[in-house]
């Protein structure tokens, strides 16, 4: 019998006592066979299996795992030690105690001086793991491990959780414990201020009904009180335990610590240093608690107030704290009455508050400077000038002797330009292509990491063009790029397309993968990547290397028109027929820039497709076709399905032209109507022969259950209804057409986040339709949150970033529900869009303000949202607040029926703005504020509003 035969029967046969001798008689050398046998017993020993008839449990015995984890701290390497989990399971288990003796027989054995790191490295690796404070020290006594503080911290605070021995025990002092023990007291205890640890949630049972208990704190109180640890030692430790980066259960143990201990004024005098250094830090919580204890001594003759305003300065400046910022301020102003001398002082550490957008706090930092300060203070001038911009209107009007002379009104005011659209075709944009096979090869890995238009579109191109380049042994060099041929048939989505089409490349069309990609449930536009992905595989099977017309030729996915006319040159010489489909994303991805020697060059096309482009990027005038085809009309429900399916199929010929007639007119003027299109099969199809006009309303709804006590539960809440039309199916080529349909199935709507850029790509001149359908899958309730709903509105708001993406009814819909969205991470990406469309002369700022408006009068949403993510726009330049003050405008006229909860901050943030850019308001705007004068939360702001100048005429 070898030895790995030996080791296995040990195992098996649950005989710890015989596997020191069997260590000890191992020969010198190579120990990998038994480190392998280990392994493989491991895989059997912990398999599940159905043990009898609905019983599952491990193959394997406890006490034969027992064994097996013996036998692999005598054996396995260091590195193997600190990666796998059998010191977890050796150390973690309380009841091991008998197998205890055999684990410091092994360990002597070994002796190895990493082992305290080892342990160090399981417990820091896993929460769970709670290794014995009296092992650790005994391993400690017999030299196994050094005293490590960190190491030995957690469990000692396990100290207090000693399980019972019998049934018979009622009691069990674990404070005498610990205070007979001299190394813990010395070296340990205090250690808790250290390092995190979970010792405010530790409890040790007297009585086993479980009411009288002994905790952590209940511990140091008594060591307090008899003297046996020094009570300043710990105030101390409490505050040095709040400045660490701790989770908040254990920053709140500290601070409940430090007021148990109720600390005298002059102990806190003597602390003040420390006190005050809580300011600094990040956590909200010993901030707040370092305000409550400075509540208590500031007033005192040893106060020293440096220390305060070196952590103050900090403090005042950061938006989430506020409540302790307005009690400092309140602090500051009591202690300028005690200590005149600290005016100036106060005073320009004051100004720091401005930074936050809070008008109370800016009220309240006002009437203190106004009190407090010298109007002829250099110093505070220029501070106040410099944050002139960032104040409230309230707090402009009571600082207005500070301030320097404002203009009667600001010239700055935003306008939409129509035309703002920038140069999508330049030199800095172009696309180089892939010309080697080192870097096809690294584009692959590319795609397969972070997915993109332009990354899937120059891999795309390269396995076109670059055949010849592949070496013979080029499927080794993809195999990590490859998957396994059992996992091929999971192939879902976009990322399966992906997989399946470098699959059937690296095949060589053995396979046909893409073909057999699950697509249910994804968006449509994903059919037309799987038809390019298949045409990108048959020209290699065809050893074609003419480009696909659709190929981007400028960054992100724009064709320049000169490129798109020469690659159809190059089909027609070739005598190669055009792919309608290929053409029809080309065409709509093509700008309309720089078209003459395009246009030239169009001359010399032939028959339908030289008329085709003169039209598209010429004047030309539109053709006259020929009578309605017989493809697809609009149809009920029957048959759908079937018809959806037909609808991804070739259509005929002449169905091929009239698509791509539709589609290069609405590429060419979005917002034109087409009447020679009415003879095609697709007349009454949205976005054919006019764009569609979204309307949209608020629709009030409520559903009924029964709660557990039998109580009927109502929930009541409101949705956007979109006012669309029956499903018309329509053939893909008709990009402009896809998304425009009621759909009572929401997967029907699903677009993953990670294929937004994808599908936007199809159609970036005017894509209204896939706004329509973000707008359905994710933001027909505010409360649509799910994490997936939250990340399809936030990929799809990004898209709006572009600053070649013009703003129609459906995008400005979905950036005004973005901006009333449940997450907060998606209402700052919304924000960021509005900041991004007002640079860029994007925006309609009064459309985004009736809908707004319209939003919150449904209450789909509330106000308190907006305010927080309209305030991230402000205050960024003039222009900004132009265009925010259109924007709140046009909202508040909206406004119907009772005032909304928070409309106060929201009339407070138009107020600002026309106050701090002396504007002035509409008389409708007027009138309103005099009716919200009838309400008294809202009275003093609509006052105010009341009293702005008005414009000559209302707006």
């Amino acid at each position: 019998m070898n030895y790995a035969d030996q080791l296995q029967e040990i195992i098996v046969q649950e005989k710890p006592d015989q596997l020191l001798p069997f260590l000890q008689s191992l020969p010198a050398g190579n120990l990998e066979e038994l480190r392998k046998k280990i392994k493989t017993l491991k895989k059997q020993l912990e398999k599940y299996i159905e043990i009898r008839i609905g019983n599952w449990g491990r193959k394997g015995t406890a006490g034969q795992t027992n064994v097996l984890q013996l036998a692999a701290l005598g054996l396995l390497s260091k590195q193997d030690l600190f990666s796998s989990d059998y010191i977890v399971r050796l150390f973690n288990n309380h009841s091991q105690s008998d197998i205890w003796p055999y684990i410091l027989e092994i360990l002597k054995y070994r002796q190895e001086d990493w082992f305290t790191d080892c342990l160090k490295h399981h417990q820091q690796k896993n929460e769970w793991l709670i290794i014995d404070y009296q092992k650790l020290r005994e391993l400690q006594m017999l030299g196994i491990i050094q005293h490590d503080k960190e190491l030995f911290t957690k469990p000692m605070t396990y100290l207090l959780q000693i399980p019972w021995k019998d049934q018979q025990e009622t009691q069990r002092d674990v404070y005498s414990l610990i205070c007979q023990d001299d190394f813990l007291l010395k070296n340990d205890l205090l250690s808790i201020f250290e390092y995190e640890t979970n010792l405010y949630w530790i409890n040790h049972y007297y009585s086993k009904d479980r009411k009288q208990t002994l905790n952590w704190t209940g511990i140091f109180l008594r060591l307090v009180e008899e003297n046996k640890i020094n009570r300043q030692l710990i105030l101390q430790k409490c505050l040095h335990g709040l400045k660490r980066d701790f989770n908040k259960n254990l920053l709140g143990w500290y601070k409940d610590l430090f007021n148990e201990l109720k600390p005298t004024i002059g102990e806190r005098i003597t602390l003040q240093q420390g006190i005050c250094e809580l300011l600094h830090c990040t956590s909200t919580q010993p901030v707040n608690f370092a305000i409550e204890q400075i509540k208590h001594i500031y007033t005192h003759p040893d106060f020293d107030f440096t220390a305060l305003s070196t952590g103050a300065e900090s403090l005042l400046s950061r938006s989430d704290v506020r409540t302790a910022t307005r009690t400092l301020l309140a602090i500051f102003e009591k202690s300028v009455k005690i200590r005149p001398s600290l005016a100036k002082q106060i005073s320009l550490l004051v100004c720091n508050v401005f930074i936050i957008d809070d008008a109370i706090i800016h009220e309240k930092a006002a009437k203190l400077i106004n009190q407090v300060g010298d109007r002829k203070d250099q110093a505070l001038l220029e501070q106040l000038t410099l944050f002139s911009d960032q104040l409230s209107a309230t707090a402009r009007d009571l600082l207005q002797e500070f301030l320097p002379v404002t203009e009667e009104e600001s010239s700055c005011i935003y306008e939409k330009q129509e035309d703002s659209i920038p140069q999508r075709i330049t030199n800095q944009n172009k696309l180089q292509p892939i010309n080697s096979w080192n870097d096809l090869l690294f584009q692959i890995g590319k795609v397969t990491s972070h997915l993109n238009t332009e990354n899937l579109e120059l891999l795309l191109d390269g396995l076109i063009r670059l055949q010849s380049a592949v070496p013979a042994n080029f499927h080794e060099q993809v195999k990590p790029y490859l998957r396994k041929p059992e996992q091929m048939q999971w192939l879902y989505g976009m990322e399966g397309l992906i997989n399946a089409l470098i699959s059937d490349w690296a095949n060589q069309g053995k396979t046909h993968y893409v073909s057999q990609v699950n697509l249910n449930n994804t968006d449509r536009f994903l059919y037309i990547y799987q038809q390019r992905f298949e045409q990108v595989i048959n020209k290699i099977h065809d050893k074609s290397t003419l480009p696909l017309l659709a190929t981007p030729s400028h960054a992100p996915y724009w064709i320049a028109p000169e490129v798109l006319v020469d690659r159809m040159l190059a089909y027609q010489k070739h005598n190669t027929p055009i792919d309608y489909l290929d053409l029809a994303i080309a065409i709509a991805r093509t700008s309309q820039e720089e078209k003459e020697s395009a246009l030239e060059k169009a001359e010399q096309l032939t028959g339908f497709y030289k008329e085709l482009m003169l039209f598209f990027l010429g004047d030309t005038v539109a053709p006259t076709l020929s009578s309605k085809s017989s493809f697809l009309k609009p149809i009920s429900d029957v048959m759908t399905k079937l018809m959806d399916k037909h609808s991804l199929r070739r259509p005929r010929k002449e169905d091929e032209q009239h698509i791509l007639w539709a589609v290069a007119a609405r590429t060419k003027n979005p917002s034109g109507k087409f009447d020679f299109l009415e003879s095609t099969s697709w007349a009454a199809v949205p976005n054919v022969i006019s764009p569609f006009a979204l309307e949209w309303e608020m629709q009030h709804k409520n559903y009924s259950y029964k709660n557990w006590d039998k109580t009927i539960i109502t929930i009541r809440y409101s949705v956007i209804h979109l006012q669309l039309p029956d499903k018309i199916y329509s053939p893909i080529g008709l990009l402009y057409s896809q998304h425009i349909s009621k759909k009572e199935d929401l997967s029907y709507y699903y677009i993953n986040e990670k294929d937004a850029e994808l599908l936007f790509s199809l159609s970036p001149h005017y894509p209204e339709a896939l706004y329509i359908q973000a707008i359905q899958a994710g933001t027909i309730r505010s409360e649509l949150g799910e994490e997936t709903e939250r990340r399809i509105v936030s990929a799809v708001l990004r898209t709006l970033l572009s600053p070649d993406r013009p703003f129609q009814i459906a995008s400005t819909l979905l950036l005004a529900t973005g901006l009333l969205h449940a997450q907060n991470t998606t209402r700052g990406i919304a924000s960021e869009v509005v900041v991004q469309a007002i640079s860029d002369a994007r925006l309609d700022t009064y459309l985004l303000g009736e809908m707004l408006g319209k939003l919150i009068t449904g209450n789909y949403a509330p106000v308190q949202r907006l305010i927080g993510a309209l305030t991230l726009v402000k205050d960024i330049s003039a222009l900004h607040d132009s265009a925010l003050e259109q924007i709140l405008e046009s909202l508040i006229i909206q406004l119907e029926g009772a005032p909304p909860k928070n409309l106060k901050k929201l009339l407070e943030l138009y107020l600002d703005i026309c106050k701090k850019h002396r504007r002035r308001t509409t008389t409708t705007i007027k009138e309103k504020a005099s009716v919200w004068q009838q309400n008294a939360t809202l009275k003093p702001v609509a006052a105010k509003i009341a009293q702005l100048i008005s414009e000559p005429t209302a707006a």
